[in-house]
């Protein structure tokens, strides 16, 4: 049990009448000392919760500037983590539900006068928060250990691909064919675990909201070419022909090219992993206006700017994607590959991560495929 006596309690009902019966019937309470503000309308609960702290928020779904479930929404944008507590009319019971599932903490029907209820209503709502602040420590010290340990990790694997391609350069003495190759297979490892640290040490940077991006107006083509001429020889070796398809010569950006690079590293390297040997991937970037951009249904297209984008394509004729895990591809963790021999072991970050770098740039990421070994598309676009 959470131990409370006093609380900060701001109470949103039009009904002046019904907010001070209310406050009235918890300030009776003589266990608990009660600061309890009054607001009629939305915008006078947001001057409220700027200018003070509450512990917790009762509010009615209909408000003279905000209706519904909207009301809720509303409430959890202007006061993050505050407990709110939905103040139902007798006819809105069936509501109470869906609003606990919307991420309220509780519902209490209007006109009750069972104080118990009442108070159980807040001290509930309390006792979910604490846990939920006990629940966020503890994602906040596993985030930071995760940080340290792939910096330490990645450090003397930097030292080793360091001195293996010294030796692959052949910097301290000639080397054979047979050390060349067991060098390789040691240089193609550690590329390998490093990439795997990486995406883990990015991924905690982006929980812990300190993953930057700095943007600056660069070549998008000349970008692709770089990028794609450092894992073309993972290509050769499954017999994978990788070409670049553009329509114009350059496509000025303003990105983090070394971010962008990331993104397109992950996506070609996805394509590879699961095509089979002797078959193509293609990469397409073209400049097209909004309306001309052909985006699924299921993308996210919410708070894109009407314009031009570039729009770069992967295309691949691999293992392809089931319609049912088209929505998970980009989740954290997430390996949607059902074959046994192109379930290579990673990581399961690099997609997520690419959508917040696409995202982070003001574009948006996206999967397609026609099903089982019908290929799959992988499509960004970037305003320009």
């Amino acid at each position: 049990m959470v131990d409370v006596k006093s609380l900060k309690v701001l109470i949103t009902d039009p009904d002046k009448n019904d907010a001070a019966a209310l406050k009235q019937e918890l300030e009776t309470d003589t266990k608990l000392v009660f600061s309890i503000s009054i607001a009629g309308s939305l915008s006078e609960a947001k001057n409220f919760l700027h200018t003070d702290m509450y512990d917790i928020i009762i509010s009615c779904l209909d408000l003279p500037d905000i209706k519904g479930f909207k009301t809720l929404i509303a409430f959890q944008k202007a006061a993050s983590g505050v407990p709110f507590i939905a103040l139902l009319k007798p006819d809105e019971h069936d509501l109470g539900a869906e609003l606990l599932d919307m991420g309220a903490q509780d519902f209490i029907i209007k006109g009750t006068s069972e104080l118990t209820l009442q108070q159980r209503s807040l001290f509930h709502a309390i006792e979910r928060r604490a846990s939920f602040q006990k629940l966020r420590a503890l994602d906040d010290i596993k985030t930071k250990f995760t940080s340290m340990m792939t910096h330490e990790l990645r450090t003397p694997l930097v030292s080793i691909k360091g001195f293996v391609s010294l030796l692959l350069h052949e910097a301290p003495g000639k080397i054979n064919s047979e050390q060349r190759e067991y060098l390789e297979i040691i240089l193609k490892n550690t590329e390998r675990q490093l990439r795997m640290i990486t995406e883990m040490l990015d991924s905690a940077r982006m929980e812990a909201g300190v993953f930057s991006i700095e943007k600056k107006q660069g070549g998008l083509v000349k970008l692709i070419n770089r990028t794609v001429n450092e894992i073309r020889s993972m290509a050769t070796e499954k017999h994978i022909t990788l070409s670049i398809q553009t329509d114009e010569p350059e496509i000025s950006v303003n990105m983090d090219d070394f971010r962008i690079s990331q993104v397109i590293l992950n996506l070609v390297n996805n394509s590879i992993k699961f095509a089979p040997e002797n078959t193509k991937i293609t990469l397409r970037a073209r400049v097209l206006a909004f309306e001309e951009i052909k985006i699924p249904h299921a993308a996210e297209v919410q708070g894109l700017a009407r314009g031009k984008y570039a729009v770069i394509s992967i295309i691949d004729e691999g293992e392809g994607i089931e319609n049912d895990d088209l929505s998970n591809v980009f989740a954290r963790f997430s390996q949607v590959s059902k074959s046994k021999e192109n379930r290579e072991k990673g990581t399961g970050l690099g997609l997520s991560i690419s959508k917040s770098i696409v995202e982070a740039h003001g574009g948006i990421i996206w999967a397609e495929s026609g099903g089982k070994d019908k290929g799959t598309t992988f499509t960004f676009i970037l305003p320009v």
